[in-house]
């Protein structure tokens, strides 16, 4: 080894560089397990939605498409604005989530998706609903917000700001 060394004086470099290269690839193999999985908060195509319903705590909102037009299912009447019902497919249905933070219900309070608490909004295309979505602002860091699917016991953080696009009054959407 040593006559090796002598001969080619380059040997202990290479091999501190070769023992670095299999030290970086291993930190990189070891970070993938940390990083954030982002996904679509709806698995279906936003021009599947016929109507969707709006409701905070006994105050609710229900708009629907008749031909090509949105309006207020009864008793409200009219039509919202243009602008709203395009912030809402841009913002919401197409919208992000991150990876599940908890599936313990003792939680659901205190992350802001408790039935009761929630801001509750169900999409449907006819009379199908494809998601009933919870979605609320966390009590302990506000500006953190995460959603819950009705059939999910598994909270998600928002990637998006939904609450405040989710008006649950008629004249919110005018």
């Amino acid at each position: 080894m040593l006559k090796n060394m002598k001969s080619n004086p380059w040997l202990p470099y290479l091999i501190v560089f070769g023992i670095l290269i299999l030290l970086l690839v291993y930190t990189q193999f070891r970070e993938q397990q940390y990083q954030v999985v982002i996904e679509p908060i709806f698995k279906f195509k936003p021009d599947e939605v016929t109507g969707f319903s709006i409701s905070k705590d006994n105050v609710s909102v229900t708009i629907v498409k008749k031909d090509t037009a949105w309006v207020f299912a009864e008793p409200d009447t009219g039509q919202p604005a243009k602008y709203k019902i395009e912030q809402f497919f841009k913002d919401v249905l197409k919208g992000e989530r991150e990876g599940s933070v908890t599936d313990d219900t003792s939680r659901y309070a205190k992350l802001g998706v408790h039935e009761t608490s929630a801001t509750k909004l169900v999409i449907r295309h006819e009379q199908k609903d494809l998601a009933i979505v919870f979605a609320g602002r966390s009590q302990t860091d506000y500006n953190q917000e995460y959603l819950r699917y009705a059939d999910d016991l598994r909270v998600y953080p928002s990637r998006q700001k939904l609450v405040n696009k989710l008006g649950a009054v008629a004249s919110w959407w005018r």
